[in-house]
């Protein structure tokens, strides 16, 4: 991290474009996807942890944003088998 980030992945987010070079072509996204997305990325571990300090004061920020798109992403993750 700080050497800067090297991928869309390290911010806490996939791609929100579209690659021509027909290897890895990702659709555009909503804002929503997006968002929900960065959330899922950056979620702490069961036991509360972020494996990245700074991916706890991005969902943390995105969840005070967004507060129905956090809504969505606990419910996705309570369907998730531990």
């Amino acid at each position: 991290m700080e050497d800067g980030l090297g991928s869309w992945i390290e911010a806490g987010f996939n791609a929100p474009v579209r690659y021509d070079d027909g290897h890895s072509a990702t659709a555009p996204r909503s804002l929503d996807e997006v968002i929900l997305g960065a959330m899922m990325t950056t979620r702490p571990a069961p036991d509360g942890s972020f494996p990245v300090a700074d991916f706890a004061l991005l969902n943390g920020n995105l969840a005070a944003a967004y507060p129905q798109i956090a809504a969505e992403a606990k419910a996705r993750l309570e369907q998730v088998p531990a």
